[in-house]
């Protein structure tokens, strides 16, 4: 309800009792009129509240989501990576603790570069999942690992990288970042338990920095 509709209520209700106050309306009618008014005033009262209550509540969530934010960079192939890592991960986005930014969220018809750009603008840890596939895309190269190490020399990003398999990292920028793991012992190489027991570490050890 608007404030120029709850004004109009009032003024109702003033009317109402005045005409009661002179004689010209019966009692019952009076009760019957207040009584209408005055609820819908009380709706629109406890609308208002739920609304306010609402808007702090997304305020500080989002404020949250700001504050620690993961940039995830993977290659398309690797997509089976990048699900185990959110998996991993979503106890404490739900919790509120951390958000996650990854390309799935950029909309269709949205401005890639942009949305990366703003992203990393956004957030405060950047996790690369490396494999063969992620150095040999050259849309990684050339528009995500620039702006990427650009932001951390110049911004404080911070850049962790994970040896998902074997791969020729020493001879790309990515060397000058120590690595989360092992490189000489990659997640695809460990037992499943071990794989799984790997991921967990990481995220702790990622989260603990925000």
């Amino acid at each position: 309800m608007k404030n120029s509709d709850q004004s109009l209520l009032l003024r109702q209700l003033d009317l109402i009792n005045e005409l009661d106050k002179n004689g010209k309306l019966r009692s019952e009618v009076v009760f019957q009129k207040q009584g209408q008014i005055i609820d819908a005033l009380l709706r629109n009262m406890e609308i208002g509240e739920i609304n306010e209550n609402s808007q702090k509540k997304d305020s500080t969530e989002l404020y949250i989501s700001d504050q620690n934010q993961i940039f995830i960079s993977y290659s398309h192939k690797d997509e089976e990576w990048l699900v185990e890592f959110k998996k991993m991960l979503k106890p404490s986005e739900r919790g509120g603790k951390i958000s996650i930014w990854d390309d799935t969220k950029i909309m269709v018809g949205n401005k890639w570069r942009d949305e990366i750009a703003l992203a990393l603008k956004e957030s405060q840890v950047a996790m690369l999942l490396v494999t063969p596939d992620f150095l040999a895309s050259d849309f990684i190269a050339e528009h995500e690992l620039p702006p990427l190490l650009n932001a951390a020399y110049n911004n404080g990003l911070r850049i962790f990288w994970v040896a998902i398999s074997h791969c020729l990292y020493h001879e790309t920028e990515i060397e000058s970042y120590q690595a989360v793991n092992n490189p000489a012992m990659p997640l695809d190489g460990l037992a499943p338990s071990e794989r799984n027991k790997e991921i967990a570490r990481i995220c702790r050890q990622i989260i603990a920095t925000l």
